[in-house]
Parts: C-alpha cells; structure tokens; sequence
C-alpha cells in the first residue's frame, strides 16, 4: 500500500510523492529515516528500530486514533472524541492540536486539509497491517506447515492487549475487533498444529485458553480433539461437561451443536477422529458480536 497525497504537510503546503514501505519523504522528496507505528500493544513509535519515547497522552492519543484510519483524514472532532470521549474539556480542540505539534516535532509526517488530519505513511509501517498481512498468507496456503509459520509470526506482533492504556469508546470497540481477529489466528494456529499431529504440546496451552475463554466454544472443542487424539478421552469428555456446565450457569444455553457433535463421536469412539481435521470455521450459535465505529481501516 502506498499513500498519495496533497495539502499541508507539517506545515508546508504542496504536491507530496508517494510513500514506499515504511520509508517517509520530506516535501523535497529526499527520503527519510525508516518510522514504524504499532497500536498491537501500547501505541508506539520506532524510528529505525528504536523506541521514541511519547511523554504526552494526548500524543499518543492523537497518533492512536490517526493509526485506526491509515490513508484517511481524521475530524478534529474525532481526535477529540477519541481524547476526551464524551466530556471534552474547554481546551480538547487546543489539546489535539498541542498533540499534532509534538508528533511532528518527532519526525510523524502529517496532512492537514481542511481542519483533519492524515498520518502520512504506508500500511507495511503499521503493526496491525504486518499482522494482517501474515494471517491472510496463512490463510492463502493449504499447507499446516507453512499456516503455523505465518499464524507464529503474526501472533509475534503483538506486545499485549491492542492499544493498552486508552480508554475512549472508540479505543475500546477497536480493541475488541482486533482481540478477536488475534483470538481467531490463535485459533487456526491451533488447528494447523492439530493437522501436524501436535495433540500432546497443545493440550497445556488449551486448557490455559479455556480458562481465560471459558465460553469460546472453538478452543473447548480443540482440547477435547487434542486429548483423545492423546489417548486421553476421559479428558475430553470433561473437557465438554466443563464447557456444558459454564455455558449453563453463566448463558443458561446448552453447548453448540459441533461441539454436542464432537462429544457424541468421542463417545462412539470413532476412527475419523483420529484423523486430521480441523475444526467447524465458526460455530453457528452465538457468533461473536464486534463493535465497529468510524474508520477502523485495515480490514
């Protein structure tokens, strides 16, 4: 993705080249330093491999909310809302424009036209598109080799819960979306390394996951392949009683029908589930509901 533009440029105005990689240009053209932005984790900001310190919240606010709609401008009402939610202060308009002033006084190249902003650079520089870019590469191979290597490397992005720290409604409901995704590449990684025949390193790992998600069916689902794959079937089947039991008292719902499936053939002993297959893409009851709001982008 390269990112064309035109208008003010940290203060000067004029015809802007495009924008390779995670290079940026000065309204010269000369090329600049190497800047990479991550929301995957706290919003940082490298430059050539090294951390730049943001010392203000509202920078990181500011830059945060430009990160969510890359190559689209931002409302200074939104950078607001994103600031302050909604009680803004008297002063929320001058805070946004205190925070522009400070990222580009680190070297953030950014557009302004017609009263909004634009973070000038290309998606390659942002965590969150190196994240999708690798789970769309999982996705695109039929191999569980090469899709654990993928889902490992974008799953290595992340630094810890997405944009850590930043509690606006808006931050929040992007949180979640991208918590979802990383749960979902969790997830197909799981299932690749199921493929592979790595029943017995899994289960450790799935049942921490059915601890912190008790109520995602899918992981509940890859231990009880796991341990009967393992020789473990009385395990399995408490695994689904444990799922049954939590859906009831917490949902007052029975467990989806794949998974009512799954058990039914742990039971029978059935030799299919000695075989490679993955888990149902997405089990029919009681989908996962995200909240979406204004320009997430990188979808």
């Amino acid at each position: 993705m390269t990112l064309a533009v035109s208008g003010q440029v940290n203060g000067r105005t004029g015809e802007r080249p495009h924008v390779e990689m995670s290079r940026s240009t000065d309204a010269t053209g000369v090329v600049a330093t190497a800047m990479r932005f991550g929301f995957l984790g706290a919003v940082a900001l490298w430059q050539d491999g090294q951390e730049i310190r943001l010392t203000t919240k509202r920078s990181k606010t500011v830059m945060a909310r430009l990160l969510l709609s890359p190559g689209h401008l931002v409302s200074v009402g939104a950078l607001v809302d994103g600031l302050y939610g909604e009680y803004p202060t008297k002063s929320a308009r001058n805070q946004v424009h205190r925070g522009i002033s400070e990222l580009r006084r680190q070297g953030v190249l950014i557009v302004e036209r017609d009263g909004s902003y634009r973070l000038e650079t290309s998606a390659e520089a942002i965590d969150a598109w190196q994240f999708k870019s690798l789970t769309e590469a999982a996705r695109a191979t039929i191999r569980p080799a090469s899709k654990v290597k993928f889902l490992r490397e974008a799953l290595k992005v992340w630094r810890g819960p997405a944009l850590a720290g930043l509690e606006s409604a808006v931050f929040r409901a992007a949180a979640e979306e991208w918590e979802e995704r990383r749960l979902t590449a969790v997830q197909e990684r799981i299932g690749a390394d199921l493929a592979l025949g790595h029943h017995n390193e899994l289960i450790p790992e799935l049942r921490r996951l059915t601890g912190e998600h008790p109520l995602r069916e899918h992981f509940s689902w890859q231990l009880m392949v796991a341990c009967y794959r393992a020789g473990r079937a009385g395990e399995a089947i408490a695994a689904y009683t444990a799922v049954r039991e939590k859906l009831a008292d917490q949902l007052g719902i029975d467990p989806s029908a794949e998974l009512r499936q799954l058990y039914e053939k742990i039971l029978r002993q059935e030799p299919a589930l000695d075989e490679a297959q993955p888990a149902p893409w997405q089990f029919s009851p009681r989908p996962p509901q995200i909240s979406r709001g204004p320009g997430y982008g990188l979808r």
